[in-house]
């Protein structure tokens, strides 16, 4: 009796149209998280990334640790709050599309409760 491997990768087999790409599933979260966050608080997060900028410079990097940590310090004195921070990906992305800031990197998060994961670094590109 004669076996036949099968090919476990066909070069044949057409993708899925309903099936998304990562970056599709991505891009759905992230405006999912701008759509059920809290406006006043996205305004207060988009000045305190504009914060960050002016106190880095033309250049500086930041992450989003350093928001955070301005929105800990500020949040209860104003009374500003959202049920969680995952629209701050897309005010970042918001920013890069306005050519504010670009990606430039990762490191750990230094949060004790992200539990050292790794986030981006952003870096200044112009001063609004």
């Amino acid at each position: 009796m004669e076996w036949i491997q099968m090919n476990m990768f066909p070069e044949n087999i057409a993708p899925n149209p309903k099936k998304k790409s990562g970056e599709q599933l991505k891009e759905e979260g992230i405006q999912r998280a701008m759509d059920n966050s809290n406006k006043a608080w996205k305004d207060f997060a988009s000045m305190c990334v504009r914060a960050i900028c002016l106190e880095r410079g033309v250049g500086g990097k930041f992450t989003a640790d350093d928001i955070n940590k301005l929105l800990d310090e500020t949040e209860t004195k104003v009374q500003i709050s959202t049920h969680n921070n995952s629209a701050m990906g897309g005010i970042f992305k918001t920013m890069c599309s306005k050519g504010w800031i670009e990606h430039s990197g990762y490191t750990k998060s230094r949060r004790p409760a992200s539990h050292a994961r790794i986030i981006g670094v952003w870096k200044v590109l112009k001063i609004v």
